[in-house]
């Protein structure tokens, strides 16, 4: 499972359980403490998704300076029931050695049916089998391969979350204590 969704169930998880505990007392240092706790559990979960998607993102960085090699693509077919991806496999040699690889093409899983259908369907008939492409292999492990190599969606959709719970976390946070300090 993503580190970056536990985090956020983690914090939505903590937050109820801190106002149901906090609820039913009936002061104001309750919740005035309960308000703070949870800007800084926001800022905190914002900032460890920043960093896990940053790492994501810089490695795929250090994956576009690997070496790259022709590949020869030996299956290409669309797969799945409802949510449609296509499937393309290709065979490469590094130093005389045959490895297979497999790619979906980065292709997001979410839109409607027909919408993936149709994605995964022009990226099957883009890739035909005996296409010639090129591959970026693992030069500690020329097994594994990537023939696009670009963060996820899921990436980018994480870090923008992350950053809309980091700058409302540090806005509750230092607008809590502007309040305290001009009290």
């Amino acid at each position: 499972m993503h580190i970056s969704i536990i985090i956020i169930s983690s914090v939505t998880v903590l937050a109820v359980i801190v106002f149901l505990s906090t609820y039913r007392l009936n002061t104001d240092w309750a919740r005035k403490a309960w308000v703070k706790l949870i800007f800084v559990t926001i800022v905190c979960a914002g900032a460890a998704i920043i960093v896990t998607e940053s790492r994501d993102i810089n490695q795929f960085l250090l994956m576009k300076q690997w070496p790259m090699v022709e590949a020869k693509i030996i299956s290409s077919r669309v797969e799945g029931k409802r949510a449609f991806h296509p499937e393309i496999i290709y065979e490469y040699a590094v130093k005389g050695e045959m490895f297979t690889g497999t790619t979906d093409m980065g292709v997001p899983g979410f839109g409607t049916k027909a919408n993936r259908l149709n994605v995964a369907s022009t990226n099957v008939v883009h890739n035909p089998v005996g296409k010639k492409i090129t591959v970026h292999y693992d030069p500690r492990n020329p097994a594994y391969s990537q023939l696009r190599i670009v963060p996820t969606y899921t990436t980018f959709i994480l870090l923008s979350v992350a950053s809309m719970l980091f700058g409302t976390g540090l806005w509750g946070v230092f607008s809590a204590f502007i309040r305290k300090s001009r009290k």
